[in-house]
This record gives structure tokens, sequence and C-alpha cells, in this order.
């Protein structure tokens, strides 16, 4: 404690003696120059540019730059801070709007439909306002697949028809995706015939030579089609004329071993399905182990995630529906596999949430020092605070010491929603704790499982109390005790 009070007075007294050379527009080419490269790098000068912008033309441009690498990124909670702050500052209806169908996608591949949908909405009404039929059609099958995620099927197949008509008169070139997002649709809600029509459709219009990865993805799904529709001749069909396209990547691959696999476990065939599945987790970890990063890990194990429940729901209605006797093996198996990449994809969108909420927290504005004020009134108030904060702390340590475990000790927190902590939790709790070689105190554990769950650290202190420093000495306090470079990797 001494030398965290020694720390903030060295703090305040040198506050005065650093500065920044860098101006503006060097800060935004920069960032702008490195975007592709290394996006982090851009996000981080481009943070740096908007305390450096002039005006509020230079702020809005900033906050933007900020935002859209945010976005390819993957850090949808960041890109919409962001994307608010520039949306405050332009005053153009173009630029507010560009800026609001941005804000619709990053919810939407966020997991957050309903968000996507309301203000996806408004961009709806502004380009039917301007009657910009262009923007218009794209906008509408934004909406239509966000109700189709929510389960909202007929104000998604209205959305659906409206794009469609659109798109055939404006944007003719963009037709084979919305036929194909359509017959997703279809698919969705079980009218097999309908989606394969239109898929069929999409394919017809793209053309045997135009975009040869893309044909042979949409042949590979209208072969599934063919085998929720139990044609097994048309599936197959289909699925040889996709393996007859010489443009591979490693996800057209996995999906037509999965698909391959599907017809040999139909076919009776268990060995030859089971090789074609072995092959795909091949190709699936060698996909995951192309990247290490956390957005690139979260694609792989939602594409598992997705392979697996698609082939265990294919199955489930033969065996519903047909030979119980004959697919009863298969589906088990399937169920089993489906668990376990469940599992997977839950573990790591907990931790592209908490990569998410530490960048946020990290570009999160400081609070301005008053720099008349005497740096020794700030060192007495730090030294107030840190001792007044250690002796709350303590009282309120004691009276939990009598816990031994884990769910009772967050069941003692005032915080709401922890009165039922996830196995999933608890687990990651212990092996900190394996991992740290202490028995972990009780704000170590609200601080771990509050940055689990998306919250960044002014959030935290806003709910507990505890001050923004402590959470940071803690984090640095575990990552040092475990030996790892990243929080991330504790959970």
């Amino acid at each position: 404690m001494r030398s965290f009070i020694i720390l903030g007075i060295y703090l305040s007294i040198s506050w005065n003696s650093f500065g920044q050379s860098e101006t503006y527009n060097h800060l935004y080419k920069f960032a702008f120059n490195k975007g592709n490269q290394q996006p982090d790098l851009a996000i981080s000068y481009g943070q740096k540019a908007i305390k450096k912008a002039h005006n509020s033309s230079e702020k809005a441009n900033a906050h933007y730059l900020v935002a859209f690498y945010a976005q390819h990124q993957g850090y949808y909670g960041l890109a919409i801070i962001h994307y608010n702050k520039a949306l405050e500052l332009y005053s153009t209806s173009l630029n507010k709007t560009t800026i609001l169908n941005n804000m619709a996608t990053c919810y939407k591949n966020a997991g957050k439909p309903w968000q996507a949908i309301k203000i996806g909405e408004k961009v709806y009404k502004h380009f039917a306002h301007k009657k910009d039929s262009v923007k218009l059609s794209f906008s509408i099958n934004l909406l239509a697949n966000c109700h189709r995620d929510v389960a909202s099927y007929s104000q998604s197949d209205s959305l659906f028809r409206h794009s469609i008509q659109i798109t055939q008169k404006f944007v003719a070139s963009n037709l084979p995706n919305v036929y194909q997002d359509y017959a997703r649709l279809h698919q969705r809600r079980g009218n097999y015939q309908t989606g394969i029509y239109y898929l069929r459709k999409a394919i017809k219009l793209s053309g045997p030579k135009k975009k040869p990865l893309q044909r042979k993805t949409r042949l590979i799904q209208l072969s599934r089609m063919y085998l929720q529709h139990k044609q097994l001749d048309s599936a197959q069909l289909f699925l040889d004329q996709a393996m007859a396209i010489p443009q591979t990547s490693l996800k057209s691959t996995i999906f037509l071993l999965s698909t391959e696999g599907l017809f040999h476990f139909i076919n009776r065939n268990d060995s030859l399905a089971l090789q074609s599945y072995h092959r795909c987790d091949s190709l699936l970890l060698r996909l995951r182990t192309h990247s290490n990063h956390p957005i690139q890990q979260k694609y792989t194990r939602k594409m598992a995630y997705e392979v697996y429940q698609s082939a265990y729901e294919l199955l489930h209605n033969l065996w519903f529906y047909g030979d119980r006797a004959r697919f009863a093996q298969p589906k088990a198996w399937f169920e089993q596999r489906l668990n376990q990449e469940k599992t997977l994809y839950e573990s790591i969108r907990v931790s592209v949430a908490l990569k998410d909420s530490l960048v946020v927290a990290r570009s999160a504005p400081k609070t301005k020092v008053i720099r008349q004020l005497n740096p020794w009134w700030w060192a007495l108030m730090i030294a107030v605070l840190v001792v007044g904060g250690g002796l709350l702390y303590r009282r309120r340590e004691k009276t939990l010491r009598a816990h031994t475990n884990y769910v009772k000790a967050i069941k003692a927190s005032p915080i709401k929603g922890f009165e039922h902590p996830k196995a999933q939790e608890i687990e990651m709790l212990q092996g900190i704790e394996s991992l740290a070689g202490h028995r972990l105190k009780l704000n170590e554990i609200k601080i771990l499982l509050m940055i689990g769950r998306g919250y960044n650290y002014n959030q935290i202190t806003l709910t507990t109390n505890i001050p923004n420093g402590t959470i940071k000495t803690v984090v640095k306090r575990l990552k040092d005790r475990c030996k790892v470079a990243n929080i991330r990797d504790l959970m």
C-alpha cells in the first residue's frame, strides 16, 4: 500500500512534465494507412487522433475511422461506441444514415438482432424517404435477415418479397444473394420445396463461370436441402456438381465433406461417414490454428457447431419420421458431437466478449485532471481513499471467510445476477485459483465474473464501487501469478 501511495504522488507531480508532439493529420494519416495490415494499431492511433482534433469535423472522421476498424476486427462494442460519437458530430443525413446502417450490422453480428432491427427500421425509412432504391434494397434485406434470426418469419417473408421486387428493378446483380437469403428463410420454416426453388434461381442467375467458390457453396446448400426434402438422387446430383468445381477453400471443403458424410450415414456406410467427418475436423483444426485472433477462433467454433447442428437436425427428422432403428446410432453420435461443439463455442464467445470489453475499457475517455490544484492535495486525497478503501475491504472480507466454496461467496455478493452462477464460470474460477496458487478473494471473484460477462472496467466500478485502479491492479496481479500475457488467457 505504501508503494501505491508513493506511485500516486509521483504520477501527480510528474503529470505536467509529459506532452505529445503528434498532430491530428499525422495521427489520422498513420491510422488510415495501417488499417489493413495492423488494424489494432490503427485503432490506437485513431483514438490519439480524436484527442488532437481541432474541430467537430476532424473528431467525427476520427471516431468513424476507429469504429470502422473495430467493426472489421470484431470489437462490436467498441465500434458501436465510436459510431455513436460520430453520429452526434456529423451534420449531413447521408453520413448519419451510413453510420446507423453500420451500427445495425454490428448489432446483428454481435448476436443482438432486436437492436439491429430497431436501428435498421430508421435506415429503411430514411432511404425510402430519399427514394434511394439501391441502398433501400440492401437495408430491407438486412432487416429481413434480422427478423429471420428472431423467428419473426411472417415479417421476414414480407420484407424479402419487397426486397426482391426492388432488387429486380435497381440492383439486379445482387438478386442471387437475396434469393439465397430467402431460401434460408424457407429452409428454417421447413418449406424445403420453396427453398429449393429460390436457391436454384440464385444458382441459375449467378451463372457457371461467375464466382465459382460462391456457386460451389450454393450447390452444397442445395444438396442439403434436397436431403432434408428426402430426395436423395437430386441431392447426390448437385453434390457431384459441387465436387466438380475445382475452386477450393477450407470453408467450402468442410461443408462438402460434412454433406458427403451425411450421405454415407444414410447409405449405411458408417466407416466412410466417420472418415469424412474426421477429415472435416482436421480442416476445422487447420482453420483454427491459421490465426490466434479470438474472432477467428469464434468463427471456426461457430462453423463447427453449425456443421454438427445441421447434421443432427437432419438425422433427427429422418429418425423421427422414418426408420428409427436405422438412424438411432448415427443420431446419438451427432448429438454427442453437437454438445461438445456447443460447449466450445459458448466458451470462445465468453472470451470474445471479454476481449471486446477490455478494448472498450482501455479506450474509455480518462477524467481530466485540474492541473491548477497542488499535487500534494492529490497525494493526500489518494492516501485517504486508499486507507479508507483498505479498511472497508478488510471488514467486508472478514464476513466472507467462513464461506468455503464459490457458490456461497457469489450468493453472498450484493450484485444482482450472480445468484445462480453457471457451472462453466465456477470451473473457470477454480482453474484460475489453481494457477494462482491461492484462494481467490471476493473482489477477485466479482471482477473475473463481470469481465467474463462482458462488463468493462467503468461498469464494474459503478456496480461494485471497486475503484478502477484496483481492478487493473487485481488483473495485473492475476496475470503475473498465473504467468500469462493477456487476461483472456485465464478464461
